[in-house]
């Protein structure tokens, strides 16, 4: 499949958790944005969830960018309020000019107040 450049209108954020102590010593979790590139974001349709074997009920999506060298799974997107876990990185051909990032949406987690949050925290 050939990506259409022109097709990368979504603006995403490529993140990983990271670990520091506080002033009490105790280690606490942000999240740092490692990269914020241009992507073409599409949910994968019902036939393709059948065909790769996967539960109906994660939403999964394939999310384009040109390539990068140093964008690994144990990463995830910050898309506005969404956030992605990466599940595979293809080489589109293996020819260095566009990634296949295969994902599923996070799930957001209901406080005991009643409202939705991720399970991150922005740092």
């Amino acid at each position: 499949m050939i990506v259409d450049i022109g097709r990368l209108k979504q603006r995403i954020s490529f993140c990983i958790l990271e670990e520091k102590e506080d002033k009490l010593g105790q280690s606490k979790q942000f999240v740092k944005e490692v990269k914020k590139v241009w992507a073409n974001i599409i949910p994968i349709s019902g036939k393709e969830f059948y065909e790769a074997k996967k539960l109906a009920a994660d939403a999964s999506y394939k999310i384009y960018v040109r390539y990068l060298s140093d964008i690994e799974p144990d990463m995830f997107i910050k898309y506005k309020e969404k956030i992605f876990d990466i599940t595979s990185v293809v080489d589109m051909g293996m020819e260095h000019k566009m990634l296949e990032l295969r994902c599923t949406e996070r799930k957001k987690k209901v406080n005991k107040y009643g409202t939705n949050n991720n399970s991150i925290r922005g740092g």
